[in-house]
């Protein structure tokens, strides 16, 4: 029983809600809290209270248990770096699209030149990422420029330009022809970078926007403020493959990154166009705990994700 099982009780205050995102059973998770109290002689959880809440007790075993949990991640660091690479976990998190997109080949890669070495990736909202990064539980991430920790230690990796993804059959494509910018001509790293459109034009039209703690949905807010209108209709989405999906079939106008388009290997495109530059650019980022640094895996990580990047640019 790790100190994640008690810690992800105690956020969702639910055991049923811990053991279903855990995928265990219920009564196996209450089981493991059980143990966990009669071998330490106290009582984690507060059952008599409705949401389940933390004792005393509780929040000082959870406490100490993360830094043992923290500790011991240390010690396989040191042991990795000290045995040359042969051993050790590297945990690499960040929004499933940039995972799926820029990840792949440079975790293949790593794992060829360090067989040895465990790599985990984990899929999550940039926020929660950051934090379980700062309670040491992930290595590193990749990020746009939401890093909202001073603990925190940031790279480039590279620039990008935003584009507007507008449904490939809407009407609007025939008056702007001319913005157009092709999928051929984006893969093929051509794109002309002058021919922006007017984002007004697009201010009767629905949209497909993402959560407000994700970067996309702040560019679309910027856009929104500049041109002094918000959309008539609009659906949310969380994940920025859904927004995409759903420009596809013509439920509203949505935004997507140049390098996305370019190395997502998408077999359907809507039509895309670029729009004010200088609010529709961004960098993405390699980011880290500052007090802990880097393993010297981390560190060969990172240098073969540039190395693959820098051939993709």
């Amino acid at each position: 029983m790790t100190s994640d099982h008690i810690k992800i009780t105690a956020k969702l205050r639910s055991v049923s809600k811990a053991a279903e995102k855990l995928s265990i059973s219920q009564p196996a998770l209450s089981a493991h809290i059980k143990k966990i109290e009669e071998e330490n002689g106290i009582i984690i959880f507060d059952r008599t209270r409705k949401p389940l809440t933390l004792t005393e007790q509780g929040r000082v075993y959870l406490k100490y248990s993360e830094k043992k949990d923290a500790l011991e991640k240390e010690l396989k660091k040191e042991i990795s770096d000290l045995n040359g690479l042969k051993t050790g976990d590297l945990v690499i998190g960040g929004a499933s699209a940039f995972n799926s997109i820029y990840l792949p080949r440079a975790v293949k890669l790593f794992a060829q030149k360090y067989p040895g070495i465990k790599t985990v990736i984990i899929d999550d909202r940039v926020p929660e990422i950051e934090r379980r990064t700062l309670e040491g539980e992930i290595d590193l991430f990749l990020t746009p420029p939401r890093i909202s920790h001073r603990e925190i230690m940031s790279e480039v990796l590279f620039d990008d330009r935003i584009l507007l993804c507008i449904p490939p059959e809407w009407e609007i494509n025939k008056e702007i022809d001319s913005y157009r910018i092709s999928a051929d001509e984006i893969t093929e790293k051509k794109p002309s970078y002058k021919r922006e459109i007017d984002f007004s034009v697009f201010k009767e039209n629905s949209f497909v926007l993402l959560g407000q703690d994700q970067h996309l949905r702040h560019v679309a807010e910027k856009l929104f403020h500049k041109y002094a209108f918000r959309p008539k209709r609009y659906i949310s989405a969380e994940q920025t493959t859904t927004s995409f999906a759903l420009t596809i079939e013509g439920a509203g106008i949505s935004f997507m990154t140049e390098s996305a388009v370019r190395y997502g290997n998408f077999k359907n495109h809507p039509a895309y166009y670029f729009t004010e530059k200088d609010i529709c650019s961004r960098k993405t980022y390699v980011a880290y705990a500052a007090n802990r640094g880097l393993s010297r895996a981390g560190e060969e990580f990172i240098k073969i994700l540039k190395e693959c990047l820098a051939a993709l640019q």
